[in-house]
């Protein structure tokens, strides 16, 4: 009896000894699923981090892209006013310099008129004369075609001072008919 009892004793101890070594390696994987579960935890928490501050930095550039495109945008239409006020100024400065000196010389022309009054009436015959003499030309040109009329001009440039001396008549005396004398002109002058 004391034999079976031992023996039972015996297996009992062993099976309980075989539990043990069950249950302790039970423990030991569920302690490693578990290391391993807190270690891909802490990967995984590292990865969404990584993503978080990967996603903010891209989203501070595009900010930062914007906010420099929208201040290049202002400093660009700051920049074309700027250079419209400018450009206005130049223009306006431009055009009350131009109307100076077209007054001055307006003056000038007046001036030499009324100092000289002989001289500007040879002048404008002249131009007359001139402006008449160049209409005719051009009526000539048109009818007899551009490329003579290139010959002509260049024919004209060289006897310029020819057609002065020969449209004229030769003189300002004989141009406004006053062959008397000096006298006379004085004396046409004063009736103007």
């Amino acid at each position: 009896m004391q034999r079976q009892y031992l023996n039972a004793n015996a297996a009992m101890v062993e099976e309980q000894a075989w539990k043990q070594l069950e249950a302790g390696k039970e423990r030991q994987i569920r302690n490693n699923q578990n290391n391993r579960l807190i270690d891909q935890c802490g990967l995984n928490q590292i990865h969404v981090k990584d993503q978080t501050v990967r996603a903010e930095n891209a989203k501070t550039s595009v900010l930062e892209k914007l906010n420099y495109d929208r201040d290049y945008t202002d400093r660009l239409n700051t920049r074309k006013r700027e250079n419209e006020v400018l450009h206005k100024n130049t223009l306006e400065y431009k055009a009350s310099q131009h109307e100076k000196q077209k007054m001055a010389e307006q003056t000038l022309v007046e001036a030499q008129k009324k100092r000289n009054p002989f001289v500007a009436k040879v002048n404008e015959q002249s131009l007359a004369k001139a402006t008449a003499y160049r209409h005719k030309q051009q009526a000539k040109a048109q009818a007899m075609g551009s490329l003579e009329f290139t010959a002509l001009q260049d024919d004209d440039m060289l006897n310029a001072h020819d057609f002065d001396a020969m449209d004229m008549g030769g003189s300002a005396m004989d141009l406004l008919g006053m062959d008397e004398g000096m006298d006379e002109i004085e004396a046409k002058m004063g009736l103007e």
